[in-house]
This record gives C-alpha cells, structure tokens and sequence, in this order.
C-alpha cells in the first residue's frame, strides 16, 4: 500500500523543511512547493493526498490558490497555514466555505503530525 502524499506549500524554505522531516517522521511521503504556480505543476502530475498551504506568499496568495484548487481537486483535503493571527472574520469565512482547516504558525511537530492525520481522516470521509 503506497504512503500517503502530503504537498506542503511556503515560500519559506525553513517551514518546507520542517513540515517535510515532521511528516516523513510519521512515515508519509512528501513534496514542496515555494510558489502557486510549482504547486499547480506538482498537483497537476500526481494529485496528492492532502496539503499543507501557506496564506502569505508572493504572487499568487494560498488563498488564490485554495480558490484554483477548488475547480479541479475539490477532493483534496487542504490545511492553511498562517502566521497571520489577525485574519478577518469574511477570510476565515471563504476558507471554511472552500472546505479547508486553519491552523497557526509556530507549529510544533507533534502538531504538524496531527494536522497530517486529521486531513486523512477528513479525506476518507468525503
């Protein structure tokens, strides 16, 4: 039975690196992205099995992306994940209406793992 793939997305290389070695710990299989645009790539090639998204980033913001995710991988199990602890009640609004989680950074380990569990777990049941 092949592991589970997670798409962790973050303009920051630190976090990539950090959500990577948490999740692979726990035994799952991982693949990173710094942009919308790499990410779009990797999804399109192998669909994942849940992902990890950054709020703030360059360009396309993981909102947008949720947004373009949402048309072609509705299934796709997503957690946001923002620094950003003063988000407006309307952005917490089009998140949860996109059918994704919001955690906030810092993030331990523990946590990260937790997270991967809980989007499996909400995949399976969709």
């Amino acid at each position: 039975m092949p592991k589970p793939r997670f798409l962790i997305i973050d303009d920051e290389h630190e976090i990539l690196t950090m959500f990577s070695r948490a999740l692979e710990l726990d035994g799952y299989e991982t693949a990173t992205a710094t942009s919308a645009e790499a990410a779009i790539e990797l999804i399109n090639e192998a669909p994942p099995d849940a992902i990890m998204l950054d709020l703030n980033m360059p360009y396309v913001n993981g909102l947008g992306l949720l947004y373009r995710l949402r048309e072609r991988h509705p299934e796709i199990a997503v957690t946001i994940v923002t620094g950003l602890s003063n988000l407006d009640e309307t952005m917490r609004s089009e998140i949860r209406a996109l059918k994704a989680e919001l955690r906030f950074k810092p993030l331990r380990i523990a946590e990260i793992q937790t997270i991967a569990r809980e989007l499996l777990a909400r995949r399976h049941q969709a």
